[in-house]
């Protein structure tokens, strides 16, 4: 039977220092926005006190929780925790939520991390989270499963960056929700101020510095054309693929008209001495 609390109980703080994946909750304000759901991994969670709890913000290629919370009389979000061995068991966290990007997190907040992960370039921000309502539920539907490990594709690809790229990163691919929400990308540190603008990246809203080119994707839905000619865009690897697969083609329907002319020409060249 399920429970509500106004504070997080021991029993439920316990519960989560054993979980290995937590999942987010945010939404647009607007009655056409978007509601989004992320799954969390890594030791990225603190628990603050009985009514407030963190956790890490890693760098991906959406930042949906991050535009959400800098929605302007937004910060509603939800943290659920979910059983996947032992004893059955939903916790969900109903809070109100604010970004805090990676320059201006408090030393005694990033304390609460493990020191690898705050010092990694794909460190972005922290989400901390006033929470007012906790509650449970059964979680009887929910299948077993085993933890193996963490997966580490992601911290071997921010190893090899450096913390400018990984700005340059954000900036393109966290600059704007799919809502056309700002987010984070506009305050990363090396990006001096300059106005970012928007682009259309194929179902995406990407940014770029306002004096930057536009980069054209394979898969971008826009032509040439509609990305404009002064933009020193380039040419998607489609277009050139296009283009290699034409010239032989074109080579071998001229070889083939040619050797049609030269035959009619030998069939007229001897029917005048009577061949037919």
């Amino acid at each position: 039977m399920g429970k509500a609390f106004t504070e997080i109980p021991t029993r439920q703080q316990e519960f989560i220092r054993k979980q290995k994946i937590f999942f987010v909750g945010t939404a647009n304000l607007d009655a056409n926005g978007h509601i989004n759901i992320s799954p969390k991994g890594h030791d990225s969670f603190a628990l603050i006190n009985k009514n407030a709890c963190a956790y890490l913000d890693l760098s991906g290629s959406g930042s949906e929780t991050a535009a959400h919370l800098m929605q302007t009389k937004n910060g509603r979000i939800t943290i659920m925790f979910v059983s996947f061995e032992g004893p059955p068991n939903i916790l969900r966290l109903f809070g109100k939520g604010k970004y805090i990007l990676r320059q201006n997190v408090p030393k005694d907040l990033l304390s609460r991390f493990p020191n690898d992960l705050v010092t990694d370039p794909g460190f972005r921000g922290v989400v901390y989270i006033d929470v007012h309502r906790v509650s449970t539920s059964c979680g009887y539907a929910v299948p077993y499963f085993d933890y193996k490990a963490d997966r580490q594709v992601l911290r071997k690809t921010f190893k090899t960056k450096s913390l400018e790229e990984m700005d340059r990163y954000r900036v393109k691919k966290n600059s704007f929700s799919i809502d056309k929400l700002q987010s984070l990308g506009h305050y990363q540190e090396t990006l001096n101020g300059e106005e970012i603008v928007m682009y259309d990246a194929n179902g995406y809203w990407w940014g770029r510095p306002k004096s930057a080119p536009v980069e054209v994707k394979a898969n971008d839905n826009r032509s040439i054309g509609q990305v404009g000619l002064n933009s020193k865009a380039k040419i998607p690897p489609s277009v050139k693929q296009t283009k290699n697969f034409l010239y032989p083609l074109i080579l071998v329907s001229s070889l083939m008209a040619l050797a049609v002319a030269i035959s009619v020409a030998f069939r007229l060249s001897h029917s005048v001495d009577g061949w037919t």
